[in-house]
């Protein structure tokens, strides 16, 4: 089976994420000005949908997601792997969202992972401070 990848909320829970395993969608996500992507990783179903930095995740299987906590939209997105999640998507320049169903896939998360995750957080302007990065 293929492995995914998805940086999600280890750091909200204080907690260090060394080699934990959940279904996910392979993106890595923070907050500003709602719930950013700050990057995908690729062969990931969020990748393979044409997710990238920069989105805007503005709904989860169709509720509004801006004024969510982080920790709450990575507990939207996480599930068993299989099922699906419906996640509404907004590209900077775009007027309308599109509307994307991703099949969760098993997620590993190691420190190779938040290393990545801290580079592309750095690139969109995320600070790395708790509570404003998904892992």
């Amino acid at each position: 089976m293929r492995l995914f990848l998805l940086l999600l909320a280890a750091a909200l829970a204080g907690a260090q994420a060394k080699n934990e395993s959940f279904g996910g969608v392979g993106m890595t996500l923070g907050t500003r000005d709602g719930i950013l992507v700050l990057g995908t990783f690729s062969g990931a179903p969020a990748h393979e949908a044409g997710i990238r930095a920069g989105d805007r995740i503005v709904a989860i299987d169709g509720a509004a997601s801006k004024d969510l906590e982080l920790v709450k939209v990575v507990e939207k997105i996480r599930g068993q792997v299989g099922t699906v999640v419906r996640v509404s998507v907004r590209s900077p320049g775009d007027a309308k969202p599109r509307e994307l169903k991703l099949t969760r896939a098993t997620v590993i998360v190691d420190d190779k992972i938040a290393v990545e995750s801290a580079r592309q957080g750095a690139k969109q302007g995320i600070p790395e401070s708790q509570g404003t990065r998904g892992y």
